[in-house]
């Protein structure tokens, strides 16, 4: 189970998870918050919801996968988009889409019912796009 610490402004906290077609950059800014820029594959087709005084947001999963030697390493962004996003999201992204995603992150850590800890992120995004469907190469560092 990685240790999480969280760095000095400016510093990185997640320095990068890439391969198996995902990349996750997470960052402190000098405000105060975390900025996290990931790119892996979304769970389950976003749902839209709009609130008592009409702002929409949509939530979905998004799995940043690292493929190793031994063992594969997944990250769960649990994702939440507002307003124009949000809309855009829904109408665009179905289970199993590569997208982007930027924005500030909140960290939770978790232990399953089989007693294996976990750590997820939950993301406000801010920016995001659509990514290319095709493939990257996979390696495998000895």
């Amino acid at each position: 189970m990685p240790v999480v610490v969280f760095p000095p402004a400016g510093s990185l906290l997640v320095s990068e998870i890439h391969g198996k077609g995902a990349t996750i950059h997470a960052q402190r800014s000098n405000s105060m918050f975390f900025q996290v820029q990931a790119f892996g594959r979304v769970e389950r087709d976003p749902e839209l919801v709009v609130t008592k005084d009409g702002t929409s947001f949509t939530e979905f999963s998004l799995a940043v996968s690292k493929k190793r030697c031994v063992e594969d390493i997944t990250v769960w962004l649990f994702c939440y988009a507002w307003g124009g996003h949000a809309e855009t999201i829904k109408r665009s992204v179905t289970k199993g889409s590569m997208l982007f995603v930027q924005g500030d992150f909140t960290p939770h850590q978790y232990t399953t019912e089989n007693g294996k800890q976990g750590l997820s992120l939950e993301v406000n995004v801010e920016k995001f796009s659509f990514a290319d469907e095709s493939k990257p190469q996979e390696y495998c560092q000895q």
